[in-house]
């Protein structure tokens, strides 16, 4: 019990943390007008983008039901459609 759900909300509040390191970074990229300093939040974003893989992997393994599965598959869906369309900011 434990595992599956305090472990799980840890998690979740690492991925949330994360994504709200995207959003800041990806709103910095747009203010800097230093290309080193661009390059860098570039950097920083896709080692986030890893580190967010890893951390929706874990979650995944506290799963227990097939709700909270297809729950997760539709967060990764929303994911994948959202980081193209960010990643033209970026560009």
């Amino acid at each position: 019990m434990y595992r599956n759900n305090t472990q799980a909300m840890a998690i979740l509040g690492d991925v949330a943390e994360a994504f709200q390191r995207v959003r800041r970074d990806t709103r910095s990229i747009l203010l800097t007008t230093d290309a080193a300093e661009g390059e860098r939040i570039v950097a920083d974003i896709r080692g986030i983008d890893a580190e967010l893989d890893s951390l929706l992997k874990a979650y995944e393994g506290t799963l227990s039901d097939d709700r909270d599965r297809e729950l997760l598959g539709e967060v990764r869906t929303a994911v994948g459609a959202w980081r193209p369309s960010r990643d033209k900011v970026l560009a």
